[in-house]
Formats: structure tokens, sequence, C-alpha cells
């Protein structure tokens, strides 16, 4: 798709977890490979956030991930979202957290990439 489609830019993204840091260098090398500029790296599910203790952080999945994978391209770390239940339940619904719950901290985090994306690379 990538070698038939133009694209302008792209995001990687990676769990805080060593498994998906090697499928994330993977993708990233094929899109060096293609010369496709890399706008740089999302670390989904950063930490985990229990419904009934919202000012908890459990760091389940690693801690870093992103980062690391960022850091070893020269890439900057574009947010790091975390992992709610909530999340969850409306993606599975196929609503966007970011309009049904834009109080969550997931959502904040979401806004907060979409804004510098507008702001950085959008013209």
């Amino acid at each position: 798709l990538s070698q038939s489609v133009p694209i302008s830019g792209a995001i990687v993204v990676t769990t805080p977890q060593k498994v998906s840091l090697q499928d994330a260098r993977r993708g990233l090398a094929m899109f060096k490979q293609l010369g496709v500029p890399l706008l740089g790296v999302v670390e989904n599910m950063s930490v985990f956030i229990p419904p009934d203790m919202p000012n908890k952080k459990y760091e389940i999945f690693g801690k870093g991930g992103g980062k690391i994978l960022a850091e070893e391209n020269n890439l900057p770390l574009l947010a790091q979202i975390p992992f709610e239940m909530k999340l969850v339940d409306e993606s599975n619904k196929g609503f966007p957290i970011t309009l049904s719950e834009p109080n969550k901290e997931s959502s904040i985090r979401f806004e907060e990439l979409a804004k510098f994306i507008k702001k950085q690379f959008i013209n």
C-alpha cells in the first residue's frame, strides 16, 4: 500500500512492550526504505488507569518503549496514550472517546496529539 498510494508522512505507533518495539522498528525501517517522512512516535497503552481509581496509573505493559524508539530514530515522542476501560468500550461501539468522554485522560491525550499534528504538519 505504501508503494501505491502517496504518503506525506507516517506516525509509528508502539506500546511499551519489547515485542511491540520490535514490530515498530520493522515498520519504521520500511517507511525509511520507501522514503516516507517519519513524523514521530506515539506510545499506546502507556499506563493503565483503573475506572474505579482514576488517580492511579499502572505500567502493566512496561515503561518508556515509545521514548526509546523515538530517541533511537531521532524522532519526537508525540504522545503517550493511557489504556482506560472506557476507551475500549467506546471504541468497540464505534464512538470516538474524545466525543463521548472528553474529560478522560486518553481523550485529552488524543486531543493534544491531534492539535500538535495539525499545528506542526498540516498547512
